[in-house]
């Protein structure tokens, strides 16, 4: 469509003139004017004024004024919200505090069980300490130091000379205080028979135990004629069996002294004059009632020596 003339292009010092220009031009394009939008688009509707075109006339009404920019819809207060979730918390890992350790309560040493004594009327173990305590109570240690009572002595042949046994301080033999030997002051006795006998131990309650004896010794004998051995009894000393230590054994398998016993038995014999120890088993014997020890010394008619001594006696039990 060919432009209007540069006249209606220009702003009209009037309206009415130039509404009459525009109709002037539209007629001249055989365009007909559905009229125009005086107002800008916005969100709500805007109100247009259409002009009427009279017809066949040479001027027109006046076009209405322009509708008023509508205002702006607003936009719907409610945005779409995004819904919030709760996050879930970590789980706790966080472990208490360990209880502090309770105080150590003070250490109570056990009591010592109560020692035995020896009977009244044979001092076993009254002067010495014992060990322990529990059912098999007869472990003991003598020493001697103090020739405790209990002992006894006596002939083991009738017709032996007399009997040499004592307790002290020797003179001649080994040397040491405490001790029991045939003869403190001098040699021991021609044709001896003669033995030194312990008090009796009851064994009664040491079923289950391993007891012995230890026996500290010192000997200086002529040997193979004279000579010492160990004998136990159960049955109150009426009946002796003749027991064969181990640590240090018997030096002779038969002694030639003028009675028995010794005589025919085995025994200790020979020029040793050293310290030694030696072990009875008792764990036979468990069970008895009155268990007792005998030390037996014999000699022949000549050739005497310091003889046999004793310096410890010790009841042990495993």
């Amino acid at each position: 469509m060919p432009p209007c003339p540069e006249a209606v292009r220009r702003p009209a010092a009037h309206l009415l003139a130039a509404l009459t220009l525009a109709v002037a031009c539209a007629q001249s394009t055989n365009t007909p004017s559905a009229g125009f939008s005086a107002g800008a688009s916005s969100t709500s509707a805007n109100t247009t004024a259409t002009g009427t075109t009279a017809t066949g006339a040479t001027t027109m009404e006046a076009v209405g004024s322009s509708g008023s920019t509508g205002t702006a819809g607003s936009t719907d207060a409610t945005g779409p919200g995004t819904t919030a979730t709760a996050s879930t918390g970590p789980a706790g890992t966080a472990t208490g505090a360990v209880g502090s350790t309770g105080a150590t309560g003070p250490a109570t040493a056990g009591s010592t069980g109560p020692g035995t004594t020896g009977a009244a009327t044979t001092g076993m173990g009254s002067t010495a300490g014992t060990t322990g305590g529990g059912a098999c109570n007869v472990a003991v240690l003598l020493d001697f130091s103090t020739c405790p009572g209990g002992f006894t002595t006596g002939k083991a042949h009738p017709l032996s000379s007399t009997n040499s046994w004592a307790c002290g301080d020797p003179i001649l033999g080994p040397v040491g205080t405490g001790m029991w030997g045939t003869n403190l002051f001098g040699n021991y006795n021609t044709d001896e028979s003669s033995y030194l006998e312990s008090p009796s131990i009851s064994l009664a309650d040491c079923q289950g135990y391993a007891v012995s004896v230890r026996v500290r010794h010192w000997y200086d004998i002529e040997p193979g004629y004279d000579g010492g051995n160990i004998q136990i009894s159960t049955d109150g000393g009426n009946s002796w069996q003749v027991v064969t230590p181990t640590g240090h054994p018997y030096d002779e398998l038969s002694l030639n002294a003028s009675y028995s016993p010794p005589a025919g038995e085995p025994g200790f014999s020979g020029f040793d004059a050293v310290w030694r120890d030696s072990f009875v088993d008792l764990t036979p014997y468990v069970g008895s009632a009155d268990v007792r020890m005998r030390f037996v010394f014999g000699s022949d008619f000549s050739v005497e020596y310091d003889g046999w001594f004793i310096d410890e006696i010790e009841v042990v039990v495993q």
